[in-house]
């Protein structure tokens, strides 16, 4: 191999091992329920699967409620409600019963999580697209080359047997 095809490569696998951690967790809460307040209602700003979450004391360490995972599109609404005693989720006007929500709660929210590329990522993921097109164009312009050389090889080696041919009749 010529130090150039395997300089190509290396680059190839480097880019490609670069662009693995081009990517960011983007996390969007929506409708906190705390206190003594009663209920929480919210527009979603972004399309996504949502979970109601809860926890104790120190909003960190999120918990999920079994059971209330929602997909909600961006402008749909989310949110909770403490009726009769009951915490209730909210998702437009469907009503969903927490019952498995822990008496030690005291923080409620929709939370969402999705990891989206960043600029880096989305250009390496082109800079990988176009290395790939160009690789192809090579390897055939190589393969072209090398067909092309092994014909005027063996033109060369055996002119007698290469330009003539027992078919032809000469008249």
């Amino acid at each position: 191999m010529t130090k150039g095809f395997t300089r190509g490569i290396s680059i190839l696998l480097v880019g490609s091992l670069l662009s693995t951690g081009c990517a960011k967790t983007q996390v969007t809460t929506v409708a906190r329920l705390d206190g003594q307040r009663t209920q929480a209602l919210q527009r979603v700003p972004a399309t996504g699967t949502y979970k109601a979450m809860w926890t104790d004391i120190d909003r960190h360490h999120l918990q999920t409620i079994a059971g209330s995972e929602r997909f909600a599109h961006k402008g749909e609404h989310l949110g909770f409600a403490k009726v009769d005693g009951q915490l209730l989720a909210t998702h437009n006007d469907v009503r969903l019963q927490l019952s498995r929500l822990p008496s030690r709660a005291k923080y409620v929210v929709w939370r969402n999580q999705q990891t989206v590329k960043t600029q880096f990522g989305r250009e390496m993921d082109k800079l990988g697209e176009n290395s790939l097109v160009v690789l192809q164009k090579t390897a055939i312009v190589v393969i072209a080359a090398g067909l092309i050389a092994w014909v005027g090889y063996e033109a060369y080696k055996h002119p007698e047997s290469f330009f003539s041919s027992d078919d032809c009749e000469q008249h």
